[in-house]
Parts: C-alpha cells; sequence; structure tokens
C-alpha cells in the first residue's frame, strides 16, 4: 500500500512515523485521562460538597443531585450527540474491530463532559470506559489528520484506548494487555509494539502529573496454605455467575428505560438520577466512583452486613445509571462490587475455616479482579491489572485460579461479555469478526510468494508468450529497470497474441493500474483487496519504495494461510472449552 500525506513526503519510514505518531496519542490519552478525573472530582467537590448542598440542597433533598446531573447531561447528549448512543466501549469496538468508522472528537468532548457532569453529581459509573473512548477518539483524529492507512489507523485508535486504561488504573502492562485481549482480540501482529508504546507514554503523562503512587494502598496479603486455593475456586465460580448478572440487569435495565412510553431522552437520565439519589439516601457510598469504599473494604474496616448491602445497592445503582442512557464506563463498578462479593465471601471463608482463610480482605482484592474478568471475558488482563493496582505480587496464585475460572462460568453461562453484547443484538458479533478476521494478525511478508518471475516492460507479447513456457503462474508483474510499471496475465497474452498485436511491447498491453500490498500490511487487507476487484494476485512492494517488486501473493497463497491459521485457532478455542 502506498501511504499517504506525510508518510509519503517525510524523510522517515514508515513504521517510524507509526511511532511517532503512537508517542504523541499515549501523551494525549495521559493528559486527557488527567483531566477526565480532575473534572469529575470539580463537579463531586462543587455538587456535592459545601457548595451547594450546604447552601441549597440539604437532608432528603441531596437525592435529587443525581437527577440534576443526569438533566444537565441528558440535554447535552440529546442536544449535540442525539444519534450516538452506544456505549464508549462498544463504540471503540465496533470501530477497531468492525467497520474502522472514524471516532467523532466533537462526539467524545461532550460525551465525556456529560458523562464527567453525572458521575460527579453521584450517578454511579466508572472512568475507564470514558477513557478508551476519549483515547481512541484521539487516536482515530491523528490518523484521519494524517492519512494513516485503515489497517493503521485502528492500531492507532487501539493505542489511544491503551493509553486511556493504564494512565486511568496507572497499569501500564494491564492496560497493554486489556486492548489487545478485549479490543483487538489479538496478542500477535504489528501493533503490539505500537499500543506498548503509546501506553508508556500515556502512564509516565499520569505519574508525573497524579504521582507514581498505587492506585490502592493494600496491605501485603499471603497465601496461608495451599487448601486456601479451594476458597479461591469457590470465589472464582461465584463471581462468573456474578458477572453474568451484572451484564444482564445492566441491559435489562436499558430496555426498561427505551420503552418507557411518552418519555422524551433527555427526561430519561433525570428519572433514572433520581432513582440513584434514592438509592443514595441509604447507602452513599454506593455513588460516583466508590474509591474510598473499595478501600475501606480492602482494609477490613467493613462489617459483612454493609458489604453485601453496599454490593447489591452498586449493582442497582451501576444498571439504572448506565441504562438510563448515560455513557459511562463499568470497570470501576465491577471492581466495587468484587471487592463487596470477595470480602463478603472472605468473612464466611473464615467463619467455616479460620486457620485456612486467615486473611478475609484478600478475597476482596481477589474479589475484584475476578468480578472484572467475568464480565469482561478478559481473565489474563484482570490479574494483571489488579497486580499492578495494588503492587502486591504474593497474590498471583489465588488471582489466576479465581479469575481463570469466573471468566470460564461466565463464558459457560453467556456467550458475550458485557462490552460485545449491545453490539451482538444489533447483528454485529465482534467475538466472530475477531475469529474471522484471524488474518489481520498475519503479515503479508509471511506467506507471500518472494522474488516473483517478472516481465521486462520493452519485450513483445511473442516474446513474453515464448518467456512465460513451462511457468505454472498465470501473473506477472512487469517492470522497466527496477521500477514497477503494470501488471499482465496469461490470458491476456494469449488474447493479444489472437488480435495480431504479436510485436507490441509489453508496456502497452499490460494493465497499468496496478492493486498492491507492501509486507508490513495484514492479510485480511490483501484478501478484501482480491474481492474488491475480483483478481487473482496482488503485486507486494517494498513498504519505502512502492515501485519496486518485493513479491506476489495469490489467492492460494491466502487460502493456505487461512487454512493454517484457523486450525490453529480452532485448535485454541477447542483446548481453552475442554479445560474448564
Amino acid at each position: 500500500m502506498d501511504p499517504t500525506g506525510l508518510f509519503r513526503r517525510g524523510p522517515l519510514s514508515y513504521q517510524t512515523y507509526l511511532i511517532i505518531l503512537a508517542v504523541v496519542i499515549g501523551l494525549i490519552a495521559g493528559l486527557g485521562a488527567v483531566l477526565f478525573r480532575c473534572a469529575i472530582k470539580y463537579v463531586d467537590v462543587w455538587l456535592r460538597g459545601d457548595v451547594v448542598l450546604t447552601g441549597f440542597l440539604h437532608g432528603v433533598s441531596g437525592a435529587f443531585l443525581p437527577a440534576l446531573g443526569g438533566l444537565v447531561a441528558g440535554l447535552m447528549l440529546y442536544g449535540w450527540c442525539r444519534n450516538e448512543k452506544k456505549q464508549e466501549m462498544a463504540e471503540v469496538l465496533a470501530a477497531v474491530v468492525a467497520r474502522g468508522a472514524p471516532i467523532k472528537l466533537r462526539v467524545v468532548a461532550i460525551r465525556s463532559l456529560a458523562t464527567a457532569i453525572f458521575i460527579g453529581s453521584g450517578g454511579s459509573a466508572g472512568q475507564v470506559g470514558p477513557n478508551i473512548y476519549i483515547g481512541g477518539g484521539l487516536g482515530s483524529l491523528i490518523a484521519r489528520v494524517f492519512r494513516v492507512p485503515a489497517h493503521s489507523a485502528r492500531t492507532l485508535v487501539a493505542c489511544g484506548c491503551a493509553g486511556g486504561i493504564a494512565a486511568t488504573l496507572n497499569a501500564p502492562v494491564g492496560g497493554v494487555l486489556f486492548t489487545l485481549e478485549v479490543i483487538l482480540g489479538s496478542f500477535g501482529g504489528s501493533h503490539l509494539s505500537l499500543v506498548v508504546i503509546a501506553t508508556i507514554s500515556a502512564v509516565a503523562v499520569a505519574r508525573a502529573i497524579m504521582g507514581p503512587t498505587p492506585f490502592f494502598e493494600v496491605p501485603p496479603y499471603v497465601l496461608h496454605s495451599f487448601a486456601e486455593l479451594g476458597f479461591y475456586a469457590v470465589l472464582g465460580l461465584i463471581s462468573g455467575l456474578f458477572g453474568v448478572v451484572y451484564t444482564k440487569l445492566f441491559y435489562f435495565t436499558n430496555d426498561c428505560f427505551n420503552k418507557l412510553p411518552h418519555v422524551p431522552y433527555p427526561l430519561k437520565p433525570v428519572i433514572g438520577g433520581l432513582m440513584v439519589g434514592i438509592i443514595g439516601l441509604w447507602y452513599p457510598e454506593a455513588l460516583g466512583l466508590g474509591e474510598a469504599t473499595i478501600e475501606a473494604a480492602l482494609v477490613g474496616d467493613m462489617a459483612v452486613t454493609v458489604l453485601v448491602a453496599l454490593t447489591l445497592a452498586k449493582l442497582f445503582a451501576t444498571s439504572i445509571s448506565l441504562g438510563c442512557g448515560i455513557p459511562g464506563g463499568v470497570v470501576a463498578p465491577a471492581l466495587f462490587m468484587g471487592a463487596g462479593l470477595g470480602g463478603t465471601l472472605g468473612y464466611i471463608f473464615h467463619f467455616i475455616w479460620p486457620q485456612v482463610a486467615v486473611e478475609p480482605c484478600a478475597y476482596a482484592l481477589v474479589g475484584m479482579a475476578a468480578v472484572l474478568a467475568a464480565s469482561g471475558h478478559a481473565p489474563l488482563a484482570a490479574i494483571v491489572i489488579l497486580l499492578e493496582m495494588s503492587t502486591d505480587y504474593s497474590i498471583i496464585l489465588p488471582l489466576m485460579v479465581a479469575c481463570v475460572l469466573s471468566a470460564a462460568v461466565a463464558r459457560g453461562c453467556f456467550r458475550y461479555s458485557i462490552y460485545t453484547y449491545s453490539l451482538a443484538r444489533e447483528g454485529l458479533d465482534i467475538e466472530e469478526e475477531q475469529r474471522a478476521g484471524v488474518l489481520k494478525g498475519v503479515l503479508v511478508r509471511d506467506v507471500m510468494s518472494p522474488q516473483p518471475q517478472c516481465l521486462p516492460a520493452h519485450i513483445t507479447v511473442n516474446q513474453a508468450d515464448a518467456y512465460l513456457r513451462g511457468s505454472s503462474h498465470q501473473g506477472f508483474p512487469v517492470v522497466d529497470g527496477d521500477h514497477l510499471v503494470g501488471v499482465i496475465t496469461r490470458n491476456e497474452i494469449l488474447q493479444a497474441k489472437a488480435s495480431g498485436r504479436l510485436n507490441e511491447k509489453l508496456l502497452n498491453v499490460c494493465q497499468r493500474k496496478v492493486i498492491a500490498v507492501t509486507p508490513d500490511d495484514p492479510v485480511s487487507i490483501a484478501a478484501r483487496k482480491l474481492g474488491e476487484y475480483d483478481i487473482g494476485r496482488v503485486i507486494v512492494v517494498d513498504t519505502n519504495n512502492p515501485l519496486q517488486v518485493v513479491g506476489v501473493l495469490t489467492r492460494t497463497d491466502i487460502m493456505k494461510a487461512y487454512g493454517q491459521f484457523s486450525r490453529a485457532t480452532e485448535g485454541y478455542y477447542k483446548s481453552e472449552s475442554a479445560g474448564f
């Protein structure tokens, strides 16, 4: 593929420019995550602090604050983004995996501000989803400004998403793994290095501004006995079921709000905010981000009855907050509910066998990862994110046991994650797209035929026919010295002979429009071009010199590659199912 814009004119290689753009995207995504967090804090202090709450609202009337935030957010969304109703992660997944459509930065800015207002007023939602959306929108904008080819544009969107996650949670490796596991659905390919680079840039900015401290201050936990892994396995199984309940209740609530008769869209967030505010009258800890409550559960400052009540309150408050139409993240609520669920089970296990389950609070930490793994079908990312957020690596074995089991149970009970279900109901199965697109992670250089047989442009049709006798190939690049000037097939040579053009030069007979790819393109790009132009082969040209032929990729090459990699993928999924 011949890159356009800056890439064609600049002195550096195409990959070098992508690295520079990945760094820039990471820096801006990290700054965006910090600004979004500050916006939530500012709204929270102004609305729920002394300024308004003491001056204008007090007592029971404080329940109307989320409704007020919902009204403002609903009017913003209805006025400027009425056609953008997907959750942030659904929009990002659709853009990266399926259609590659641009994410509009204006929509990103308005939706993010509306989300910050709603969360700051007491709405129960998280900041990871909006920051993924902010980072993805920035990546999409930069890809359009610099006219990056489609497959690389998807990678730049993923770079922004990874930067947003990592900067929010102060978890660089977790941000990379979450992006690869959930958004891209692939751990290989040329996108890995760019995603890592963007993540490093984003975390560097966030730590420079917010400090290097971990997301949660967690006391050190140890595994006192290997018998305790049995309790963590039970926690994983229950967390898997809870993750399915979380997903289904969220979408059930959304359906209920969509079916409200004769209620205009801007008023639905008001109704949802009022319901959340009523929950907050009894359980104010369930509102907002809930970070203080999570920390209290991790150090054992909450009774088991309070943990149960807050877990259920957060479950309903989050389902209502997001179901009423306000965009927001689902990761922070999952961590909150996981801490409550894990802490509750920890106390139960401690009561049953105190010599084994010595520290009930450790189950709160593991429960956070288990519920996150179950709701997102992302066990590996959940394990690493909690390790980085807590910096407590002594809990690694319980985390692995609980997260793998919870994700397996959730996937076995319900095919879709909380991120993919909305798209599946619209007919877009992200997981099938990722499996069918297995060749997106396979590069042309891995399956092309190198050093193809080229025909000089100055020879005649008759000479070309004699030259090709005995060759098994059907299509050939036509070159003038070392420069590609066209392409010709064996049938076109025979047709030229039949029409009496025996002594005509190939330069005047060949097709001058060449459909080409580069060795660094995914095979899926080449396959799409074969179908789009109804041709049997594409010419592979050098990444930095589109006139230099380095190979040919045929339909047969692609079919062989597809068979090889689809069998490998099928074997992986079968072994994954059999193992659990």
